[in-house]
């Protein structure tokens, strides 16, 4: 006999829904809900069911839409680490969430932070939750940092969430600040190479040039030669660098192809350290998510679902979604789970055999998140050598290409005697 269930769930849209589901047990109504995609938060048997079978949705609270982008936004990462840094010392502090963003929206300085902290104030005043009102804003606020809002509202750590998400922006902000010494070389190299390469060039056509016109000064001959050769080589290199910085601006802003950066982050490392951090600070929150949650008492498949939608890497996030906990007859253990995922090294299932067995999950869980922590770190120290590396080999392609340039023409040095030597 099927039995009704009053269930709250979130859809896949982040809108939060409620209704009616019918299942012979909890577990069936459950996997009726998760096959609509929604992430259950309570589910309540219903002593008098009504006459309808069919999983009943109330209307949507407001029409949302997704985020955009899942990993960045619009947003500067320094700015976003201030917003999310001062909103966490207000909650800290025991402000309601409504009072911090009234507060936040004289404080930003971003303008369009100011009309999403006042709209985030109101739909906080009128009792909504904050994730609900971020998605409105996805040039603003990142696809994660919408989940991870939600799954703190679920887990009751809100002012620890949005400390999280500050020192993440913080630390992706630092990274690549520090590649401004590569930045710096790589354009000097691309503006200095077409200017000094053809000087070698430009001084024995100078030569010729003047014996063709005697009305030209030698450094005036040498110049015009040197500008010939700016224009017939340096400016159309110029154009083909211009050309790939618009490639590369379309392939890192995209939204339609942040999956496939997401993917190459992990697997490219065009830095060294720098995709490791990537992987370590993606499961790193992934994990502390999973184990509040859990500490929290949420239900294991939605904790699951919850802490995979606040995974700042695209790619970690959908593949730690196709993996279900908690769902079926017969519901396998966590550390099953996470090996299902192939995101874990075997030492790391072990450790949550452990948990599992000993009844510690949620500690174990904890000492995962540190050990990831550690990852971060040492990751961090590999890429600043990293970043040390990747200059000197761009002062060393310059002074290369500058040395190429300089020396080839000598090379013709016998033909430019007889040809000098026969000048008239």
């Amino acid at each position: 006999m099927k039995r009704a269930y009053r269930y709250q769930a979130i859809d896949r849209a982040g809108r939060f829904q409620t209704g009616t589901v019918y299942g012979e047990n909890p577990l069936e109504a459950q996997r009726l809900l998760q096959a609509q995609g929604y992430l259950v938060q309570q589910l309540v048997e219903v002593r008098e069911p009504t006459a309808s079978q069919q999983v009943q949705p109330a209307a949507p609270l407001r029409a949302h839409q997704p985020s955009a982008l899942w990993e960045s936004a619009s947003v500067n990462d320094r700015v976003l680490s201030l917003f999310f840094a001062q909103l966490a010392s207000f909650l800290q502090a025991g402000y309601t969430p409504a009072d911090a963003f009234h507060h936040l929206s004289r404080r930003v300085l971003d303008g369009r932070l100011q009309a999403a902290c006042r709209e985030l104030a109101g739909v906080a005043q009128r009792g909504g939750r904050i994730s609900e009102g971020m998605v409105r804003f996805p040039k603003l606020f990142p696809g994660f940092t919408v989940g991870a809002i939600r799954a703190a509202e679920m887990g009751g750590y809100l002012p620890h969430a949005a400390s999280q998400l500050a020192s993440y922006f913080e630390e992706r902000w630092r990274r690549r600040l520090w590649f401004w010494l590569p930045r710096l070389l790589l354009i000097n190299g691309i503006l200095v190479v077409p200017l000094l390469a053809p000087v070698s060039a430009a001084f024995m056509q100078g030569l010729l040039l003047y014996s063709e016109s005697p009305s030209l000064s030698p450094p005036e001959a040498i110049l015009r030669a040197w500008i010939a050769l700016v224009l017939r080589y340096g400016v159309p290199f110029w154009l083909f660098v211009l050309l790939l910085w618009g490639v590369w601006w379309v392939l890192t802003r995209s939204a339609r192809l942040e999956r496939w950066r997401s993917a190459v982050a992990l697997v490219v490392p065009y830095l060294w350290g720098y995709s490791d951090w990537i992987r370590a600070r993606a499961l790193q929150m992934f994990v502390e998510h999973l184990g509040r949650l859990m500490n929290a008492g949420v239900m294991p498949g939605t904790a699951w679902e919850l802490a995979a939608h606040a995974v700042p890497n695209r790619a970690i996030a959908e593949g730690l979604l196709q993996v279900k906990l908690g769902y079926g007859e017969q519901s396998e253990p966590l550390d099953a789970t996470i090996a299902r995922t192939g995101l874990f090294a075997p030492e790391e299932v072990s450790l949550l055999s452990t948990g599992v067995q000993t009844g510690d999950v949620v500690g174990m869980l904890g000492r995962l998140a540190q050990w990831y922590e550690a990852r971060c770190e040492q990751a961090a120290r590999l890429y600043r050598f990293s970043i040390v590396r990747f200059a000197l080999l761009i002062v060393i392609l310059t002074v290369g290409a500058n040395c190429i340039g300089f020396y080839a023409p000598y090379g013709r040095m016998p033909q430019f005697v007889e040809e000098w030597i026969g000048t008239p």
